[in-house]
């Protein structure tokens, strides 16, 4: 048997032998403690657990609107400019190659 908990009524009682003649009901309740604390315990992981995926998913969220925002910034400079590019091979492009390959439609 493991030890009393300090909430345990019983642990507070000094009685000799197995008779005996206190007022105060012998009453044990450590495993019923034991079993609140892992069923509290088990009700916390599970709400951290929920937070946790539903940080997950705000934060894949938030960067999918970043991107989203930072790709539609970057079309719009490069559409508002009246030239074309020279890519790093040499060659000309322009304003609509430059923003099919921000936007990820051309290699």
């Amino acid at each position: 048997m493991s030890e009393h908990l300090p909430e345990c009524p019983s642990a507070l009682i000094v009685c000799e032998g197995e008779y005996c003649s206190c007022d105060y009901a012998h009453f044990c309740c450590c495993d019923a403690l034991r079993a609140c604390e892992e069923r509290v315990r088990g009700e916390e992981q599970q709400r951290i657990e929920a937070v946790l995926r539903s940080v997950g998913q705000h934060d894949a969220a938030w960067e999918l609107a970043i991107r989203e925002s930072t790709l539609r910034e970057a079309v719009q400079r490069v559409d508002a400019l009246r030239w074309a590019f020279i890519h790093s091979s040499g060659e000309l492009i322009t304003r609509a190659e430059a923003v099919a390959a921000i936007k990820g439609d051309q290699p």
